[in-house]
């Protein structure tokens, strides 16, 4: 469950932290920290009580593509 989640989690980190653009390495990994620190709480918990019923769709549908909320 961890890859799902850190995939998940990377795709919407990246989508905030490319909005502000980054002249520095520093300051990317700033915005990264900031965001992630936002994000992470709420965002995490919603993910991991929907994982239930992704895992059945994805067995119901003998493990092909399933459509994502």
């Amino acid at each position: 469950m961890a890859s799902v989640l850190n995939y998940s989690a990377w795709g919407v980190l990246q989508s905030k932290v490319q909005a502000h653009p980054h002249l520095t390495l520093d300051s990317l990994k700033k915005r990264l920290e900031a965001e992630r620190a936002k994000l992470f709480p709420e965002y995490l918990r919603a993910t991991v009580d929907a994982f239930p019923k992704i895992l059945k769709d994805v067995v119901k549908n003998k493990g092909n593509r399933i459509e994502q909320p």
